[in-house]
């Protein structure tokens, strides 16, 4: 009962924050540099509740203490698991769930660098990038309309696609989930974009009545 009531107070934080930074958006979150991108989806608005991703930039990264070189990242801040919200792994094999010792009740998962044991080769072929997926299996969640949407992190470049993250209700059974795609290609066009859902980013899972 006090997660239900915690998680209810939290969304309607967010709902208030989200009608003035309109900036918090989806689209193009980082642009990797020698060192890759971590960014919190959510730009450091609701601390707890944080979706951070990270990307590396071809050289050894570990931004969330796995002990391996990784090449990408997902972790989902301690406030999710409080209030009831588990994500479950559904994607391609290759992703690991780890605990980050900096973080350690948050839920975290990273993609090795190293994915010659499932026939990926190293640093990840862009041919060969497992998908990453979550959903969370609780009744009655769903993604704030706000956050629901397509965000990008940018190769060096700031062109080339580099990862696509997508927030979307459309898992099994119509239940939140998040989709972690690497080397996507070319930047969709706007109206692309637009299709796929891209909102203001408001902030994570609220209850259905």
């Amino acid at each position: 009962m006090k997660s239900r009531i915690a998680a209810k107070l939290f969304f309607g934080v967010a709902l208030a924050f989200s009608t003035t930074l309109a900036w918090a958006q989806a689209g193009t979150v980082c642009t990797e540099d020698a060192n890759g991108c971590v960014v919190d989806l959510l730009h450091g608005l609701f601390p707890g509740f944080e979706v951070t991703a990270a990307s590396d930039g071809e050289s050894g990264f570990e931004p969330f203490g796995a002990g391996f070189d990784t090449s990408d990242g997902i972790q989902f801040g301690p406030g999710f698991g409080g209030a009831g919200e588990i994500f479950t792994f559904i994607g391609q094999p290759g992703w690991v769930q780890i605990v980050d010792p900096s973080n350690p009740t948050a839920q975290t998962w990273v993609l090795p660098a190293n994915l010659t044991g499932i026939g990926c080769g190293s640093e990840n072929e862009p041919t060969c990038e497992p998908l990453g997926q979550w959903v969370v299996l609780a009744a009655g969640t769903a993604w704030q309309s706000q956050l629901i949407g397509t965000y990008l992190i940018l190769d060096s470049d700031g062109v080339t696609v580099s990862d696509t993250i997508i927030l979307d209700n459309n898992g099994p059974g119509g239940q939140p989930e998040v989709l972690f795609t690497s080397d996507p290609g070319p930047i969709p066009e706007p109206a692309t974009l637009a299709l796929l859902g891209i909102g203001l980013a408001g902030l994570a899972l609220r209850r259905r009545r």
